[in-house]
């Protein structure tokens, strides 16, 4: 069967002629010469090629004894069609235009939201991607690779740097960062260490990590949001639930007014068959749902993805719809309403001095604030320093020689004590300052 995509680019092609007679008329342009037989022949195309499915589903939906969305676009559309044809073959007004638009925008409609599903597929397709196909099994002493679908809850698996974790569990030994910004949201890379809890499909960072196996299969955080997106992808908003709900009453009702408006004009007020059968096919045209079947598939692919670039999953249309009533919103977790990447706002002390002793030793790191530092350095093209007798303490800081000199960069726990201790700074000077920045750091990432 024909995909929705050709059958609109089909159909709109073959309205364009239609739609010039239009323009021609209102301009005073030349008219295509037969006109109305040219419209005849491009509508009987339209609705024999793109607009025979509408027919076939709403035959389908009377043989259950239904009405649908699709009943009210081949009612409008046949009524619309067929009176045309005797219209024409009575050199009366002809709306073989109108039969022919009605089926290019609801197939527009159509293929949008047929656009909007294959996009909310392709995100399916990026998380999946976030899957690991093989892990490294720890088995008395030894390790060795196994496909995924092999791994069992309680199994030892071990992830290096730069690798992605293969399922959740929780860290038995080593100390790394890593960064779950893909299943959580976290902008900043999370530290790891024994007992700490590991999700699959992130990405481990800096160090070795051994961690046990508690979920597996469709059980993961992962696989769970898969479904989530799966999900969406089938659902429809409320509003289009409703017109279906709705068309089973709304059909057999149209209906009946286009019989009494006929009745009315032609038996009542003596109007001739022409115009009595032109008011009855007015009524019926004007009360196809052109206008929601666009608007609404529109609006979902819009709404669906705008989010999607911006990183937000939306669960499904009725979703989206409810969102239009919100009032106010709540973030329980302003970690993730930053920029997504650390930054220098501030340096104590001689600029240019401190950031050239704190870059050369970021530069041998691969903290996540290391970057950061060395990125603030760079823009101020400052010259780094050679570093030497480079430490790395995890969890506390570096430490090196630069010219001569000792130099710390790293947290409270470490360096400061040290330096308390030799009597090189004032103990409760440096730490009132420390908790100044920290707190106006709290504020400045639940602001940002």
């Amino acid at each position: 069967m024909m995909s929705i995509k050709k059958r609109f680019w089909l159909a709109l092609m073959l309205a364009l002629p239609m739609l010039y007679d239009m323009l021609a008329m209102f301009f005073n342009w030349p008219m295509i010469p037969n006109g109305d037989w040219v419209a005849l022949i491009l509508t009987t195309l339209i609705m024999l090629i793109s607009g025979r499915a509408f027919v076939q589903s709403a035959w389908a939906a009377f043989l259950h004894h239904h009405a649908n969305m699709d009943t009210l676009v081949a009612v409008g559309t046949m009524t619309a069609y067929l009176y045309s044809i005797y219209a024409l073959l009575h050199h009366q007004g002809v709306f073989f235009e109108s039969a022919a638009y009605i089926i290019v925008f609801v197939l527009l409609g159509q293929y949008l939201e047929d656009k909007m599903r294959t996009q909310a597929s392709q995100s399916t397709t990026r998380l999946l991607q976030l899957q690991v196909k093989n892990a490294t099994l720890i088995k008395d002493g030894q390790t060795k690779e196994v496909p995924i679908e092999d791994v069992k809850i309680g199994d030892r698996l071990l992830v290096r740097p730069g690798e992605k974790i293969a399922t959740d569990g929780k860290v038995a030994a080593g100390h790394s960062t890593v960064n779950e910004s893909m299943i959580t949201g976290e902008s900043m890379p999370i530290e790891k260490q024994a007992g700490d809890a590991v999700i699959g499909g992130t990405l481990n960072q800096t160090g070795m990590l051994e961690y046990t196996v508690e979920k597996v299969g469709k059980d993961t955080m992962l696989a769970q949001i898969v479904e989530i997106v799966k999900h969406a992808q089938s659902s429809h908003a409320p509003i289009q639930k409703l017109a279906d709900r709705i068309a089973d009453i709304f059909v057999p009702v149209v209906l009946m007014i286009a019989i009494a408006v006929f009745a009315v004009w032609y038996v009542f007020l003596d109007a001739e068959l022409a115009k009595a059968l032109t008011f009855a096919v007015s009524t019926i045209v004007i009360a196809c749902p052109c206008a929601l079947g666009i608007a609404t598939p529109t609006a979902l692919m819009v709404g669906t993805g705008r989010a999607a670039k911006m990183g937000i999953l939306i669960k499904n249309g009725e979703v989206l719809e409810t969102a239009s009533h919100i009032k106010n919103i709540a973030f329980d977790k302003t970690g993730t309403l930053t920029q997504g990447q650390p930054t220098v706002t501030d340096v104590i002390g001689d600029p240019k001095q401190v950031l050239t002793l704190a870059a050369a030793l970021e530069s041998l790191s691969e903290h996540p604030l290391a970057e950061a530092i060395v990125k603030a350095a760079q823009k101020q093209a400052i010259t780094l320093p050679n570093v030497t007798e480079f430490l790395n303490r995890t969890g506390q800081g570096v430490t090196g020689q630069i010219n001569g000199h000792q130099v710390f960069v790293g947290s409270l726990s470490w360096p400061v004590s040290r330096l308390i201790k030799n009597g090189r700074i004032k103990s409760n000077d440096f730490r009132k300052l420390a908790r100044q920045r920290q707190q106006l750091g709290r504020m400045d990432r639940s602001l940002a």
